[in-house]
């Protein structure tokens, strides 16, 4: 006797226990707070600095966060887009952005990032922002080594879209 009063007990205390999960209010969104994660920071170290010296228009800020040979590929669906898909040096991108003379700002709120030993990826939706006017959207795909230094950046391709980027 005592040990069914002590499982129907313990059963009770379960089913106290799912109750809150199932009572959950749908409209509420799932939280969003990841745990710090030493690795994965370090991955977007250079990602985060790419968007630092962008908006700097700083090539030396970013310089430091790829390798030597980088490329860059841009499939770009706006209208009115002379090559749909390219690919440049990192380097003759840099040169480009440092005469620059307006504001930008490019925002990647969620990225995924992948890691299998000295590879990483890095991918996520972002929009770009001149003078604080929306520009365009797309996603970003950053392939990374790690080096004795640490990671860096050895491909980024995007896409560029105006249309159907939440704003």
């Amino acid at each position: 006797m005592e040990n069914v009063v002590k499982h129907s007990l313990i059963l009770a205390s379960m089913m106290v226990l799912a109750v809150p999960a199932e009572a959950q209010e749908d409209s509420l969104p799932p939280a969003s707070i990841r745990a710090p994660n030493p690795t994965v920071d370090a991955v977007l170290a250079p990602v985060r600095a790419l968007f630092v010296g962008i908006a700097a228009h700083d090539p030396e800020v970013i310089l430091p966060h790829i390798v030597e040979g980088a490329t860059i590929s841009i499939a770009d669906s706006r209208a009115g887009a002379n090559q749909p898909v390219r690919t440049v040096a990192f380097s003759d991108w840099l040169a480009q952005l440092s005469s620059a003379t307006e504001q930008y700002e490019e925002r990647m709120p969620n990225p995924v990032v992948d890691i299998d030993g000295d590879i990483a990826m890095v991918w996520g939706f972002y929009t770009f922002h001149r003078n604080s006017a929306f520009s365009h959207c797309g996603a970003d795909h950053f392939s990374l080594v790690r080096e004795e230094s640490g990671w860096k950046i050895a491909n980024l391709a995007f896409s560029m879209r105006a249309t159907d980027c939440g704003e």
